[in-house]
């Protein structure tokens, strides 16, 4: 069996079995907190990443990923924040039965939801290994769910003028300019190299 994959259904099921008891309707708000995490993240880990880069150089493979991801934490806790604010309690569906199976779906959706997110952000992580480069080569699962969630959250609104900076983002090139980037390692010494 294929690690990668191994570890991608390991992390959705460590999420599932963090979310299924807490309801549907927290789960429904933790899948709009990670959405609006993601797609804000993505918005401004480039220009601080490349803040970073001119502050410390030698960050130069590390800072879009290191960007993406505090940047995720730091609009995750501020929307979990607000939408625990805004919904303190929690909603319940009468029927047991209804209920659980509700909990259960969208506790998938929820787990389904952040290892796309996961996936979306392996696209910049600064891995040269083999193994991963065949993780996220086209065609593979772990690209086309990163493939997916660009093309929903990041792609469409850049078409309608929501883009970073208000252009369209080709979701093709913007994968394969990051796996490029990581492929280089391969000739560094290390992941602190500048090129």
């Amino acid at each position: 069996m294929n690690m990668n994959l191994l570890m991608l259904g390991l992390l959705e099921l460590i999420v599932f079995s963090l979310t299924f008891n807490q309801g549907f309707w927290t789960c429904a708000l933790m899948m709009f907190n990670i959405t609006f995490a993601g797609v804000m993240a993505f918005n401004y880990a480039a220009p601080l990443a490349n803040l970073l880069i001119g502050m410390y150089e030698p960050l130069y493979y590390m800072a879009e990923f290191m960007s993406l991801w505090v940047l995720f934490l730091i609009f995750f806790a501020i929307s979990r924040a607000v939408t625990d604010k805004l919904s303190p309690v929690p909603v319940r569906v009468g029927g047991e039965t209804g209920e659980t199976i509700l909990n259960y779906a969208f506790s998938v959706w929820v787990s389904c939801m952040f290892t796309i997110w996961v996936c979306f952000t392996l696209v910049v992580a600064p891995i040269a290994a083999d193994g991963f480069q065949s993780m996220m080569s086209p065609g593979a699962v772990a690209h086309t769910a990163a493939f997916r969630f660009g093309g929903w959250y990041v792609a469409a609104p850049g078409k309608l003028g929501m883009g970073l900076l208000g252009r369209p983002i080709s979701m093709t090139d913007y994968m394969n300019s990051r796996l490029d980037r990581s492929n280089e390692l391969k000739t560094k010494k290390g992941v602190m190299d500048v090129p």
